[in-house]
């Protein structure tokens, strides 16, 4: 949402605070639910796409703009696939979001959305980097061991389970990597200097991984 709303005020469209503030607690659509923790209700729920804007746009409009073609997008299909898979929108729109932030190559984010559904299945905390980017708000070449320390809500090193919100506001490929990944048995992953993710079953291969890419 603060992106956006610097994009729009740097545009000279709308002023940035007032997005902001539009945006906390707007949710025209039922699956937009209050979590705590969350600044603003709606990331995650605000499409990735071209828009043409004429004339007199509020904060409102373009929030609602935005919404309401992630609402289209999501089509009934999708919606039951998620259902099948026990998935509230929210939930896979957390998922798809944690997708978006760590794959840098297309074919990768299949993989990557099942390792952390594995995960979730295991019980096992979903160590995802792009949480912790998230916390600190700026984005970190080499994150340390200290950073994973951070107490926050969103850390998924610390805390079991999905963050409170979406870290991202996920592209319909992000969307679809959920909902029809490949099963596989992945636990870790690993991404080498070109950006590809290199996947493991076990912690065990996951080091050797490590050592071979990096």
């Amino acid at each position: 949402v603060e992106q956006i709303a610097k994009t729009l005020q740097d545009k000279g469209i709308v002023n940035a605070k007032d997005f902001e503030k539009a945006a906390t607690d707007f949710a025209p659509y039922d699956y937009i639910t209050k979590a705590n923790d969350v600044k603003y209700r709606v990331d995650g729920f605000l499409f990735p796409d071209t828009y043409e804007i004429a004339g007199d746009f509020t904060a409102t409009d373009i929030l609602t703009l935005m919404a309401k073609e992630f609402d289209h997008k999501l089509t009934p299909e999708m919606r039951s696939r998620a259902d099948a898979m026990n998935l509230s929108i929210r939930e896979l729109v957390i998922l798809a979001s944690l997708v978006e932030k760590e794959a840098q190559v297309e074919e990768d984010r299949p993989s990557i959305a099942q390792v952390f559904m594995n995960r979730l299945r295991e019980k096992m905390p979903l160590q995802s980097c792009a949480t912790i980017q998230y916390i600190l708000g700026n984005p970190k070449a080499e994150l340390s061991i200290q950073d994973t320390q951070i107490k926050s809500p969103y850390n998924t090193y610390l805390n079991m389970g999905l963050p409170p919100g979406p870290i991202a506001n996920p592209g319909i490929a992000s969307i679809k990597a959920v909902l029809y990944s490949e099963p596989t048995d992945y636990l870790y992953f690993v991404a080498d200097k070109y950006g590809k993710h290199h996947f493991s079953k076990t912690y065990q291969e996951h080091l050797q991984t490590i050592d071979r890419v990096e």
